[in-house]
């Protein structure tokens, strides 16, 4: 087993051909794709890559461990983090890894290797979003905490509808039909994918969600610039579903996501406030729904956040953990930074579990 460090954009796009043959025999996310990983590398810099390939005989990829170097500020004291690769915009961090390799010594490598390349670079390992319905990033919390001093959180839920099981209620559905009666005549639903959506078409949907969410991070330039260039990667766009509901032409609501063979991800809705009383955006999410079970998708994924609307529709839960640590040498003053640092995140979802029979 031999493992390289990548550390340009450049290096990562070498990687394209072997990274897509991987990835096709992978059961993961596309926030794994390779697209997604060097154009968030691209667009959105960290402060230094860290990506570690895995090779096996004759140089045959193995696996694949997209991490990052960032800033962080604890307390207003500034220090350096090794967090994954791939953004905040990537609502799960995983891993690529043959699905024929051993997994657990393949991750355990990675660790001690990152261990020794550590030195100054960083002085945590903050790993966010590892999501405990993914077996990979789920071995990859557990090992972390074996092989380093710290701890983990659950830091958000992530509802989804597993259309193995029964999800849909005809007084809820009924509920929502019943709201978007009165426009019903008028309005349209179009679903584009892939090259069906172009440069204009996330124009006009950025337009309406900078509307309702002005502070939202999927308005910034240098996130438009890293989905225009998804929506423009013939070997990713055809993940990129936009939907929207129109009434007479003016957008009601609309949805920006993705979609693959096993997932729907639900992952930027938005909707114009002059049809709120209408209900479009349950409307839209009813549809898409639907549409999802109609293409045989297994799971229709809300993703991160635990918004009342979502309950209404989800019938199973994941959470997503991070991981705070340093290395078990580290000074005496460190492991008291993690273990406060831990203890001050951990304690509002303590006392959220521990109050709620009081309410």
């Amino acid at each position: 087993m031999q493992i390289d460090v990548i550390s340009t954009v450049e290096g990562v796009e070498q990687l394209k051909a072997p990274w897509d043959e991987l990835y096709s025999r992978s059961n993961t996310t596309v926030f794994m794709h390779h697209s997604w990983i060097c154009k968030s590398y691209k667009y959105i810099p960290p402060l230094e890559i860290v990506l570690i390939a895995v090779y096996g005989n004759k140089k045959k990829l193995l696996g694949v461990f997209p991490f990052a170097i960032e800033d962080f500020r604890i307390k207003g004291i500034k220090c350096k983090v090794l967090t994954g690769g791939g953004s905040g915009l990537s609502d799960y961090c995983s891993f690529l890894i043959d699905p024929d390799s051993n997994i657990r010594l393949m991750i355990g490598r990675v660790i001690e290797y990152l261990l020794t390349m550590q030195n100054e670079r960083w002085d945590y390992f903050k790993y966010d979003r590892l999501s405990d319905n993914d077996p990979t990033a789920d071995l990859f919390r557990h090992l972390l905490k074996k092989y380093l001093y710290g701890g983990d959180f659950s830091s958000e839920v992530t509802p989804r509808v597993d259309f193995h099981y029964a999800y849909e209620d005809a007084k809820k559905v009924g509920n929502v039909k019943r709201r978007f009666k009165k426009v019903l005549l008028h309005s349209s639903l179009t679903h584009q994918i892939g090259a069906e959506i172009d440069s204009s078409s996330l124009a006009e949907f950025c337009v309406l969600h900078q509307q309702s969410y002005p502070d939202a991070a999927f308005n910034r330039p240098t996130t438009q610039k890293f989905f225009l260039e998804l929506i423009a990667d013939c070997s990713f766009r055809e993940n990129v579903v936009y939907t929207t509901i129109r009434n007479n032409e003016e957008i009601m609501a609309a949805h920006f996501g993705f979609a693959d063979a096993e997932r729907f991800y639900y992952y930027v809705p938005t909707y114009n406030k002059k049809f709120s009383d209408n209900g479009p955006g349950q409307y839209l999410l009813w549809n898409l729904i639907c549409d999802a079970k109609s293409r045989n998708i297994k799971i229709f994924d809300f993703l991160r956040g635990g918004e009342s609307y979502k309950y209404n529709w989800m019938n199973s839960i994941a959470t997503n953990y991070t991981v705070f640590a340093v290395s078990k040498d580290a000074s005496w003053l460190k492991k008291m930074v993690v273990n406060i640092w831990l203890f001050n995140k951990s304690l509002p979802f303590f006392v959220r579990s521990h109050t709620d029979w009081m309410v």
